[in-house]
């Protein structure tokens, strides 16, 4: 074994566990050192002048163990004696000893019994992989850190290892001590470079963490082994869903969809049950949003899954997630308590484009829903990327999922017309079109990419073809009943209009918004059609009616937790307030505006550059140069980083910074300020 490396802090909890109530338990995953940080104690304790060791791991193991110690104490065994009855009178006799210390290393449930003939005249120190044990204090073993995890690689290598090769090495071992003593004893054991055994390493993990040998331990990946097969079935299936997932907690205690898909978990009681084996061999760590596995385990426990105990977690995890993701996100105030979930989706998406027989309807409605979700949150390009490729892996399912497949369109087709790519967005509403019509050419679903493709048209300025898709899209709305889209389509046609008949238009919006009201579920359109109502009174100078329409939506926005609807209003009403002069109102509805979209995109996106830039514009008016400056650079830094990725904004971000740069024009040191902070920009955009 190698060299052990000093854990302190443990030490103390040990001697505070063993002042308490004469034992303690170390407990912890395999591999975390729990035997080693015992020896280690037993070794340096002053406080115990006797200590003996046994080795709970079987009744064998502990039959051998008292068998050899009864022999030097003279203790014989009856005939036909239990191990546990024989070991209990070897116990007994311990306990006469002044200052002993007994330790039972890997107490396995078999040789449990043991405990009862334990005295309080012994102290107990006992290691286990099971975290629940009720009246004993439990010194919880955690992974080392990067110090500890370089002397324990150093101590058996032998050799100089380049320190960014042996950082990388440390990463993949995840802080268990087993895991990097194995890497090291590999490493010297075949003399390979580390270079080359750094990208094995990363490309299989778990395969490697069969290979390095160590004297007394049957390595990491064994001992997981050997855990999973002591599960029941469904607790295994349980595992094997976590371990398809991504890194982090998993709420999987939420989640009702798991009993509907897998009956054998049972009900809630059952299933914590199933949670609480898991525990008992430290295969999950337990905390307040849910479960996780150690990443070790996690590519461990994949290794040895059969390919239909993957498929069966597969579909099992993807259903879960389906539950979890919002079901609108764009109108959801609380897109953050699935931010932690969302790592999970794409690994399961990943796993699922690897499995040809069940991918495409589980990737089609899975993929859709959070690729909104993506939207939502600013991050466009990895929501365009997840509909790409979930197209890719439905269309290989040959006309099994066509509805799924022309939502993954559509979806595509939102985000490339976001980015005034409308040549692409032309180009996916019309797959998207075709396929959904050919289950129902009047379907509400088809209906929906008449509008989209509608706006296509619009933005090229072909309005007798979008208005005619328009009105097609609105004849079924009105038949199904949907008033939200009814409203919006309204609205829609409004804006076709507005150019050539203002009057016309604002009464259809005045139309929409009466129509809104009548459903509670459409307070969005009611806010959208406020906005545009207020469009027209701004452009016919009537600025207090258009104030009072902004003025409505805000609250109506406020009252329905709605972010992204709240940020947009809000930044509205600051470009009317700036127009009439308002100032220092336009720059608390903009500050607003800004710190609402920072929670929407707090990885930052479109809709935050845009906050930005039109705050910066404020402060310019207002004279606060500085503040002015600094929001104008972030905004175009943002936007930038947005156009590096593909993103088709580079429209706004320059017009936002010639606006800028208008401003400064009479003031050379802001001029040169603005100027040397953009060049900055422009080397990092070189750099990346």
């Amino acid at each position: 074994m190698p060299e052990y490396q000093t854990r302190d802090e443990l030490t103390t909890e040990i001697e505070c566990g063993l002042a308490q109530v004469h034992a303690v338990v170390l407990a912890g995953l395999s591999g975390n050192g729990k035997t080693q940080i015992a020896a280690d104690y037993a070794m340096r304790t002053q406080r115990h002048r006797h200590v003996w060791w046994l080795r709970g791991t079987t009744l064998e193991t502990l039959d051998a163990d008292t068998s050899a110690l009864g022999r030097g104490l003279g203790v014989d065994r009856w005939p036909d004696e239990d191990p546990i009855r024989y070991a209990g009178r070897i116990l007994s006799a311990l306990a006469s000893s002044e200052a002993g210390l007994l330790v039972i290393d890997d107490l396995a449930d078999e040789v449990l019994p043991l405990l009862q003939y334990v005295t309080s005249s012994l102290d107990l120190i006992i290691t286990s992989k099971s975290q629940s044990w009720p009246g004993y204090p439990v010194v919880r073993i955690p992974i080392v850190d990067a110090q500890v995890g370089r002397g324990i690689f150093r101590s058996i290598t032998g050799r100089v290892v380049d320190s960014e090769i042996e950082d990388a090495i440390l990463d993949l071992c995840a802080g268990s001590p087993l895991a990097i003593a194995q890497s090291a004893s590999y490493l010297d054991e075949t003399g390979m470079d580390a270079g080359r055994f750094l990208g094995l390493f990363a490309a299989s993990r778990a395969r490697l963490l069969d290979r390095g040998k160590l004297s007394g331990h049957g390595g990491l990946a064994a001992s997981v082994r050997l855990s999973r097969e002591a599960l029941d079935g469904t607790t295994r299936s349980v595992l094997d869903l976590l371990a398809v997932l991504g890194p982090g907690p998993f709420p999987i205690v939420a989640m009702p969809e798991l009993q509907t898909l897998l009956p054998a978990l049972g009900d809630d009681l059952a299933l914590e049950d199933h949670l609480a084996s898991l525990r008992k061999f430290s295969l999950i760590e337990r905390g307040p949003k849910g479960v996780a596995l150690h990443e070790l385990v996690r590519d461990i426990a994949r290794e040895v899954q059969g390919a239909n105990e993957r498929r069966s977690a597969v579909v099992l995890a993807a259903a879960a997630l389906h539950v979890l993701v919002p079901e609108d996100p764009s109108r959801d105030a609380d897109l953050v308590e699935f931010d932690s979930v969302a790592g999970h989706v794409d690994a399961v998406l990943g796993e699922l484009r690897g499995e040809a027989a069940i991918a495409p309807p589980f990737t089609g409605w899975l993929a859709n829903k959070f690729g909104l979700y993506l939207q939502a949150r600013g991050q466009d390009r990895r929501a365009e990327t997840v509909f790409r490729s979930a197209i890719e892996v439905v269309e290989r399912g040959r006309d099994e999922d066509r509805y799924g497949l022309g939502s993954l369109y559509h979806n595509l087709g939102t985000i490339l017309q976001d980015d005034d790519n409308l040549d692409g967005a032309e180009d996916a509403f019309k797959h998207a079109l075709d396929l959904k019509q050919r289950e129902d050419a009047d379907s509400l679903p088809a209906a929906i990419t008449l509008s989209s493709l509608a706006m296509v048209q619009w933005k090229r300025g072909n309005y007798a073809e979008a208005r005619q898709l328009l009105e097609r899209a609105l004849l079924v709305y009105e038949r199904e009943g949907d008033v939200p889209r009814a409203a919006d389509a309204l609205q829609d046609l409004a804006g076709i209009i507005k150019t050539a008949d203002p009057a016309a238009a604002l009464r259809q919006l005045r139309e929409s918004v009466t129509l809104a009201r009548t459903a509670a579920v459409a307070w969005p359109e009611v806010c959208i059609g406020l906005g545009r109502i207020a469009e027209v009174h701004e452009d016919d100078g009537d600025f207090d009616a258009a104030l009072g329409c902004l003025d409505e939506a805000v609250e109506i926005s406020r009252a329905n937790l709605a972010n992204h609807r709240l940020a947009s209003v809000l930044a509205q009403r600051s470009h009317l307030r700036a127009v009439r002069g308002e100032l220092p109102e336009a720059i608390a509805d903009g500050e607003e505006a800004l710190s609402v979209m920072v929670m929407v995109e707090p990885a930052g996106g479109l809709g935050s550059g845009r906050r930005r830039g039109d705050l910066g514009i404020v402060h310019f008016q207002a004279g606060n140069l500085d503040r002015a400056v600094d929001l104008v650079v972030e905004s175009y830094t943002e936007i930038s980083r947005l156009v590096r990725r593909g993103h088709h904004s580079e429209v706004i971000a320059f017009g936002i910074l010639c606006r800028a740069l208008d401003f400064c024009a009479g003031r050379p040191d802001l001029l040169a300020r603005l100027v040397g902070l953009l060049e900055a920009v422009g080397e990092q955009e070189a750099h990346d």
